[in-house]
């Protein structure tokens, strides 16, 4: 006869500080990564990132009975500092991508030799509009 085991528990959520903790050290560690612009280091903490959220949203809601406690007060300050270092990073490395495309697309655009024939003005590229006009006479 086999003895029936009860199924395993869920696990438990973390605490809210060990959560804030979790959460604090990805950010600080794609922080360090977008400040030195290396963006395969940060995106590569991507799932690491959204799965400490979601310990930290689990844990928030395991302790949302209790009352808050008045040490957390200073991790969740720290959190939001961190969070926005983060945002203010990202926004920077996200305008020097822009910035790097465009630049790479100007240069892109500039290289392309123009089609033989005649241009928008009745020119031909590469002649200088309003040049001077020759005439010829064979009666001199």
């Amino acid at each position: 006869m086999t003895a029936l085991h009860p199924p395993p528990a869920a696990p438990a959520a973390p605490s809210l500080a060990d959560a804030i903790a979790r959460l604090e050290a990805v950010l600080e560690a794609e922080n360090a990564h977008l400040a030195a612009h290396d963006l395969a280091a940060a995106t590569a903490l991507l799932a690491e990132k959204q799965a400490a959220v979601g310990a930290l949203e689990a844990a928030r809601k395991a302790e949302a009975a209790q009352a808050p406690q008045a040490s957390l007060r200073g991790a969740t300050a720290r959190l939001d500092a961190l969070a926005t270092e983060n945002a203010r990073l990202l926004a920077r490395m996200l305008a020097a991508q822009r910035a790097l495309i465009r630049t790479l697309a100007e240069a892109a655009f500039a290289s392309v030799t123009p089609p033989a024939g005649y241009g928008a003005t009745g020119a031909r590229p590469g002649t200088r509009i309003g040049a001077a006009a020759l005439a010829v006479s064979r009666s001199a």
